[in-house]
């Protein structure tokens, strides 16, 4: 029993869980991605954005409950925000981040014509490049 709890408490202390939860996220995420990829190219750019959208603002606050912030209940503004606050995004990720809010509110608020089909590729683009970077 006692070397049980140590080995599991050794892979506690190592991350080990954080990773398989982070591994799981980043592939049932990237299931969303495909489905909207596949959406977009049948030219259903409104699906695409809703499925690119939810699957990058959960991205987001997976990955911003794992760096440890407070993201639950927050909008996806605030989110970035945190994310951006903690120095967790950076270089050219941070700069296409600040675009992504408005993106994602047209999307949830039913606005299409405010979205594009270029507007949804970036933000299919940007959660790919996310959950790669992020979610291994």
């Amino acid at each position: 029993m006692r070397g049980v709890f140590l080995a599991a408490k050794s892979d506690y202390e190592g991350g080990y869980l954080f990773r398989v939860e982070a591994t799981l996220s980043g592939e049932i995420f990237g299931d969303f991605v495909v489905v909207a990829k596949a959406a977009l190219a049948d030219g259903q750019k409104d699906v695409a954005a809703v499925l690119a959208c939810a699957a990058l603002e959960d991205a987001l606050k997976r990955f911003g409950r794992l760096k440890g912030l407070q993201v639950d209940g927050k909008a996806m503004q605030e989110v970035v925000n945190a994310l951006k606050g903690k120095g967790l995004v950076s270089g050219p990720q941070r700069s296409i981040l600040d675009t992504m809010p408005k993106i994602r509110d047209a999307a949830m608020h039913a606005d299409w014509g405010k979205i594009t089909p270029q507007d949804v590729g970036s933000v299919i683009g940007f959660v790919e490049q996310f959950l790669l970077t992020q979610f291994q």
